[in-house]
């Protein structure tokens, strides 16, 4: 089987400024995400892979939040913005399998949402702010066929 079929990519989110990135690691899945904020907007990502190899981008300055995905999966990820001259991605929340919430910036009424999976990497645009930004996924129920999770 091959298993990049069943990855999916939400909606990017956010503005054109900064310089593209992308982390994915092969047979990993992230393990943790370090969220670095102000009251406007995500500051920086360090992405923590199952690995080890660990992957930072933007500003790692401000407020910072974690989570680590142990043995728990997202049951629902927003990833705010707005259209505002910023151009930047304004936030995220986060709630787990486990009910663990974990809100980092600001939630604007406009997001796109991406549920029930896990999270297998991340891209976007980042200068000194994450001006935009998506998620790599695998539905909750692809996972557990593939690795009986």
């Amino acid at each position: 089987m091959n298993i990049f079929k069943l990855i999916k990519k939400s909606e990017a989110i956010g503005g054109d400024g900064g310089s593209e990135f992308q982390a994915l690691e092969q047979d990993a899945i992230i393990s943790k995400i370090d969220f670095y904020y102000n009251n406007h907007t995500l500051r920086g990502l360090e992405i923590t892979f199952g690995n080890n190899q660990k992957k930072v981008f933007g500003s790692l300055c401000e407020k910072k939040k974690s989570i680590e995905f142990d043995k728990i999966q997202i049951k629902e990820l927003k990833i705010y913005y707005s259209n505002f001259s910023t151009g930047r991605c304004n936030g995220i929340s986060i709630i787990t399998s486990d009910n663990i919430e974990i809100i980092a910036g600001n939630q604007t009424n406009k997001f796109t949402t991406i549920k029930n999976c896990t999270l297998i990497g991340v891209e976007g645009r980042s200068g000194s702010d994450i001006d935009q930004l998506a998620f790599y996924y695998m539905d909750k129920d692809k996972m557990a066929g593939l690795f009986g999770k």
